[in-house]
């Protein structure tokens, strides 16, 4: 994303268009793009004529086995098994090896940035690891790092005074991109291991990318161009991360 901006003129902003009205007051402007923005992440309504047998199937399971998707009310560093790569406990070398994939991040609300926390005493490291171990026994994210500053990105060739042409980067905290790297190094690792993921995907995987997306369809094409007409149909499902069912996304983790 910062290689593409880098070197881009973008138009000076000086209003907002809503309704036809502009609005150019830095009040108003912030009030607009939160309201946006809520409305996108607020759960989308039910279709008037009911939910589907599938959905209410779906969250019956979710409520009949919520306690599977909640945090433990206490931490027990006895629930860690280092004998399960998911569940081992952190060490305290992981923190600062992870700390080196948040080195040219911004940092978060408080302003801590990775050259402070890269100079800390090791006695701080050792306090964060137990931080960091206390979260994963417990299976809670603290929310403290959960809270961002949104900066907001304008989209290259769409106009700029439309609040949905601008999209919102989060500047989480320093500790907890490392805290997220942590276990989605793992994550991702048990999954490829183990061959849980499809072939067919592509993104978020380490050694692939749209160019191994684009060369398996081509090949297809080749493949069976002798034999059939094929056709491709494509399908852009937007603002899908923001606006994920969480209950099926807890549902799919259950089963």
């Amino acid at each position: 994303m910062v290689h593409r901006l880098r070197g881009c003129q973008w138009e000076r902003f000086e209003y907002l268009l809503v309704d036809g009205v502009r609005i150019s007051d830095p009040a108003q402007i912030a009030n607009i793009f939160k309201t946006h923005w809520q409305d996108i992440f607020h759960p989308h309504p039910l279709p008037a004529h009911g939910p589907s047998v599938a959905h209410i199937n779906i969250t019956t399971h979710v409520q009949q086995h919520l306690e599977n998707t909640l945090p433990h009310n206490t931490t027990q560093l006895t629930r860690l098994d280092p004998h399960h790569y998911l569940t081992t406990p952190f060490e305290e070398e992981d923190v600062p090896k992870m700390l080196r994939y948040t080195s040219k991040r911004a940092p978060g609300p408080t302003g801590i940035t990775w050259p402070m926390i890269k100079n800390l005493p090791p006695e701080i490291i050792t306090n964060i690891t137990k931080i960091f171990n206390a979260s994963l026994s417990s299976g809670y994210f603290p929310k403290p790092l959960k809270i961002s500053n949104i900066t907001l990105i304008p989209k290259p060739g769409k106009d700029l005074h439309l609040p949905e042409n601008y999209r919102p980067i989060s500047l989480l905290e320093i500790l907890g991109k490392t805290f997220e790297q942590l276990i989605n190094q793992r994550l991702r690792t048990h999954l490829e291991s183990n061959e849980m993921l499809a072939p067919q995907q592509f993104g978020f995987r380490s050694n692939a990318s749209t160019k191994d997306a684009l060369n398996s369809i081509i090949t297809y094409l080749h493949a069976n161009s002798l034999y059939f007409r094929s056709a491709l149909v494509t399908k852009d499902v937007e603002k899908a991360f923001d606006t994920v069912w969480r209950t099926g996304l807890k549902y799919e983790n259950l089963q």
